[in-house]
């Protein structure tokens, strides 16, 4: 082999070996349950493609340290599925950190207490997420930081 062809294939394993390795989850039987952490308080959060954005309930975000003032005023309409529209605040939390993943300034509606957290298209798009039958595995190739 060539020195400079020897040389690149050191680079790409050792690139190879020295990367974050991805999270694995398991459907529980229901749903793709992702543990993080917001703020550095731990979370599982339901894996949502019907949602559009990261959900946590407001009681759960003052635990973490995220209230109102850190609202930008807007205000998002959530359609449940009985129909309903809901007006619920949008915050911006500082980091989420999904495995090896940091996602930094994460748009989410503060929703009314009673709902368990979801993690919407706005969250799953900042991650690489690959489905093997009931395993998902996310890592961070296509946005957030390693």
């Amino acid at each position: 082999m060539a020195k400079g062809h020897a040389s690149l294939m050191f680079c790409v394993l050792a690139l190879a070996a020295c990367a974050p390795k991805p999270l694995v989850i398991t459907d529980s039987g229901e749903e793709f349950l992702l543990p993080a952490s917001v703020n550095g308080t731990s979370a599982n959060f339901a894996v949502d493609t019907g949602a559009t954005m990261v959900v946590i309930p407001r009681n759960t975000l003052l635990t973490m340290g995220i209230g109102p003032q850190d609202g930008n005023g807007m205000v998002a309409l959530s359609q449940m599925a009985d129909g309903q529209v809901l007006p619920e605040p949008i915050v911006t939390v500082p980091e989420i950190d999904v495995g090896p993943c940091k996602l930094k300034n994460v748009q989410v509606i503060a929703a009314d207490n009673g709902f368990d957290p979801l993690f919407g298209l706005d969250g799953l798009e900042q991650l690489h997420i690959e489905l093997h039958g009931k395993k998902m595995a996310i890592s961070c190739e296509s946005g957030g930081q390693a």
